[in-house]
């Protein structure tokens, strides 16, 4: 049975140096995993930096 999605849920708190390299990694394996869709979701707890900032873009960043 091929699932209609898959879901991955990234807990981060105050993460924004290491956050676009995770996303980074998401989106390639996402990519790989066509044709199977892949919501990517990032749960910012009380963040104090950009952390959550960094994560809405829509994109990967550098």
């Amino acid at each position: 049975m091929t699932p209609s999605a898959v879901a991955v849920v990234v807990p981060a708190h105050n993460e924004e140096h290491r956050i676009a390299a995770c996303l980074r990694s998401l989106h390639a394996a996402a990519a790989q995993a066509a044709p199977t869709p892949v919501v990517i979701v990032v749960a910012a707890d009380a963040c104090t930096d950009a952390t959550a900032t960094l994560a809405t873009r829509g994109e990967p960043t550098s």
